[in-house]
């Protein structure tokens, strides 16, 4: 078999990986508006994060015994899981002032600040700066964000300027959130890395559920949305994120990122479809704006890693 052909098939179960990772991360905001609901953000947040954490426990605790060197992680992973924290909290929230479909335009922006948190900690990363598409991009982003504030203000649907603004500070925490695991999780395997992540923030939001939600009111969902739960908790936190992380690591995070653009639209087709949720005119073309903006922040970051020597 010639070099390249076993390069495309070494490539394969990544694509699969990414395709995967971008419906199951696509799917969330339904899961977390139709648990809105039902129960409250503290008690979702801490049930599904409680079930992934546990899930990735045993392979903790293994390479914990076994591979002693790696036990630097614990160490290593707090920073990240800080910021991992005060994200899946406002996470939670969101769908709580915010139409699903809106939510999964409005966090595209999380790209924006990955790249701005970046800039600021990683030298290599200011070569951005000399690039003019970056600034068009980010100009474009921007106004795509500020045409979303409008529609949220103009229009009766469920999306309130502050849960568009929560939503941008979501994703502001999920940039520094991408930039922390680079930098401090970096000589760690993505499971690892992680599932020690996972532990710290769920041990987090159930002390939160314990302190502030209604952890009564799970005895009152029934079977099928018990289920649901524990389905979004598999798919959208233990799978989707090791999965995403296995496709970067074998596809680059600019090809995952850019194919990842299809995720809001996704989401938009499942809330029409499920919830019955239709974008005002001002939403949708914001949130198309945003997503043009963020196509060019993946060129523009792609044409700085073309300048790295």
């Amino acid at each position: 078999m010639s070099d390249e052909g076993h390069q495309h098939r070494s490539r394969t179960p990544a694509l699969f990986c990414l395709l995967g990772a971008i419906c199951f991360f696509s799917s969330i905001p339904l899961f977390l508006k139709h648990f809105s609901v039902h129960l409250d953000m503290w008690t979702v947040n801490g049930v599904r994060y409680s079930i992934a954490a546990l899930f990735w426990l045993p392979l903790v605790l293994w390479r914990h015994v076994t591979v002693p060197e790696s036990r630097g992680v614990w160490r290593a992973a707090l920073v990240p899981a800080m910021a991992n924290i005060l994200g899946q909290t406002c996470w939670a929230l969101t769908p709580y002032h915010s139409d699903a479909a809106v939510i999964g335009f409005a966090i595209r922006s999380s790209f924006l600040f990955t790249i701005a948190f970046g800039m600021l900690w990683v030298p290599s990363e200011r070569l951005l700066a000399c690039i003019p598409a970056f600034w068009l991009a980010a100009l474009f982003s921007a106004a795509g964000l500020l045409t979303m504030y409008i529609g949220a203000i103009r229009s009766g649907t469920g999306t309130s300027v502050f849960g568009l603004g929560l939503i941008v500070f979501t994703a502001m925490l999920w940039g520094l959130y991408a930039v922390a695991i680079r930098r401090f999780l970096g000589g760690y395997s993505s499971r690892q890395g992680f599932g020690v992540v996972s532990l710290y923030t769920a041990s987090a939001l159930a002390v939160a559920m314990l302190l502030r939600g209604d952890v009564s009111a799970l005895g009152d969902i029934g079977g099928a949305n018990m289920g649901l739960l524990v389905l979004s908790a598999f798919i959208g936190i233990a799978f989707a994120h090791v999965m995403l992380f296995t496709a970067i690591h074998a596809l680059g995070p600019i090809f995952c990122y850019g194919v990842g653009l299809i995720g809001p639209f996704i989401t938009w087709s499942g809330a029409a479809l499920i919830l019955g949720e239709q974008m005002s005119p001002a939403q949708l073309v914001g949130g198309l704006i945003l997503v043009s903006g963020t196509v060019g922040l993946v060129y523009a970051k792609r044409v700085a890693d073309g300048r790295v020597v």
